[in-house]
């Protein structure tokens, strides 16, 4: 009898390692989807920024 409960322990722990292990995959995902977005977003804001120079020095010009 004891052995039994042992066992489901060992299963009941093996069970939940399995979903910590899978939760941590996940949010290690989703840190480096959050971290790519923020690259592309300094990308495109700095992209941003040269195009809004660039229209003011046309405009002065004129």
């Amino acid at each position: 009898m004891r052995k039994a409960k042992a066992s489901n322990v060992t299963v009941e722990r093996q069970n939940w390692e399995k979903i910590f292990n899978g939760m941590v995959h996940m949010l290690h995902s989703q840190q480096q989807q959050l971290l790519s977005l923020a690259s592309e977003h300094k990308l495109l804001d700095k992209n941003h920024i040269s195009e809004l120079k660039g229209i003011s020095i046309y405009e002065e010009k004129r």
